[in-house]
C-alpha cells in the first residue's frame, strides 16, 4: 500500500516509527513549516525525521494549499493518514488517495 502521512506532533512521529517498523514506509510525509512550530506545544520538525528517513518531505502551512494537493498527487497514494495535523483535509487533498483518508 502507498501512504502519505500527514502531521505535525508527537503523535505523528509515533506513526511514522511504528509504519517503519511495520515495513510500510509511507511514500511522502507532509508537515508543518517549521517557521510555524509556535502552532503546536508538542510540533515534532518532521521533515528532519523524514529526510533522515530517506523519505520525500513537503512543509506547508496549509495542507490543503494547492502545492500539497499536486505533491500529494504526484506521489498516488492508496491512503492519506492524518495525525496530529491542525485542520480539516478537504476533499480535493483526500481524492488523490485511491482509497480514501484515515485520521
Amino acid at each position: 500500500m502507498r501512504t502519505v502521512l500527514i502531521g505535525a506532533v508527537e503523535s505523528t512521529a509515533v506513526t511514522l516509527s511504528a509504519l517503519l517498523a511495520a515495513g510500510s514506509p509511507p511514500v511522502g510525509v507532509v508537515g508543518l513549516d517549521v517557521a510555524r512550530a509556535s502552532r503546536h506545544s508538542d510540533f515534532v520538525d518532521m521533515g528532519a525525521i523524514a529526510t533522515g528517513c530517506g523519505l520525500p518531505f513537503l512543509g506547508v502551512a496549509s495542507a490543503n494549499s494547492d502545492e500539497a494537493v499536486a505533491w500529494v498527487e504526484a506521489l498516488q497514494p492508496d491512503w492519506i493518514i492524518v495525525v496530529g495535523w491542525s485542520e480539516i483535509c478537504r476533499a480535493p487533498l483526500l481524492s488523490k488517495a485511491r482509497l480514501g483518508g484515515i485520521g
